[in-house]
């Protein structure tokens, strides 16, 4: 059978436990932090690319916000694009 450890030995080991512990939580802090500022930053990049396509078709000095909303909001009930939208997310699940 293996020698006994002391109280000594097992507070040692106790508190070197607690360190590494201490350790992985701050490791899980950092990544999570990490993640979410990677997050923010796709999103950032996917609202400047679909405001950079929209102000293609609706440019900023001749619209204005409450404009683009109407217009944005008339064009998106009509049955047509509702077809069109159903049919470019199919096409696109499928390539």
């Amino acid at each position: 059978m293996g020698k006994e450890k002391s109280l000594q030995e097992l507070e040692v080991e106790r508190q070197k436990a607690k360190r590494e512990l201490k350790i992985a939580e701050q490791n899980v802090k950092i990544l999570e932090s990490e993640e979410r500022r990677l997050t923010r930053n796709q999103r950032t990049h996917r609202l400047c690319n679909h405001g950079g396509l929209l102000e293609c078709f609706l440019p900023p000095e001749e619209y204005s916000d409450e404009q683009m909303g109407i217009i944005l909001k008339a064009i998106f009930h009509w049955p047509e694009t509702e077809k069109l939208l159903k049919q470019v997310k199919n096409g696109a699940e499928q390539s």
